[in-house]
């Protein structure tokens, strides 16, 4: 049986800042920033309806206002902190493994890192969704636009896989600082 209060019980986060962790966050809100300025200086050559959803083979399914291209790097933004904010309490996450004093400070580091990861990668898949938006929409080849998107989602979830991987293999492990 599963003790409800089992999360209260578990050590604090006594972590030190990673510098990948810190290079990940910002090359996902230079991701965020880059496509917004692309899409302002490009802004009125944008058509009037863009591609809103694109097949596997690159062709557009349907269309619709340009406008709703921002939602993407909005999108982006919101998810960048949300898992910024994330990292900030990795005792509160779910684990694939039992928390214990002896392997809580690498759980959590991996839990960071994890976060870390998707700030960058959620925000370049939902920008490059944004970008390929515009580019199916003008003439022209888009035949990078399904493979990208397929890419960058097997890359989100081998990050996934690694990171879980990485936590049962280190369940019982002692506590370290990497």
């Amino acid at each position: 049986m599963i003790r409800l209060r089992e999360k209260c019980d578990r050590p604090l986060p006594d972590l030190e800042n990673e510098p990948g962790n810190s290079i990940l966050a910002l090359l996902g809100l230079l991701v965020i920033v880059s496509l917004s300025i692309w899409l302002a200086g490009i802004w009125e050559q944008i058509p009037e309806t863009v591609a809103t959803a694109i097949d596997t083979s690159g062709n557009t399914r349907e269309m619709g206002p340009k406008e709703e291209i921002l939602i993407l790097p909005a999108l982006a933004a919101v998810f960048w902190a949300g898992f910024g904010l994330l990292a900030r309490i990795p005792h509160k996450y779910n684990y694939p493994v039992r928390i214990t004093p002896g392997n809580a400070q690498r759980q959590y580091a991996l839990g960071v890192s994890l976060m870390s990861w998707m700030r960058l990668l959620v925000p370049l898949l939902l920008c490059f969704t944004a970008w390929s938006g515009t580019r199916a929409s003008a003439p022209g080849p888009g035949a990078e636009v399904p493979a990208g998107e397929m890419a960058l989602t097997l890359a989100l979830m081998l990050t996934v896989a690694v990171h879980m991987a990485l936590m049962i293999k280190g369940r019982g492990a002692a506590t370290s600082r990497t």
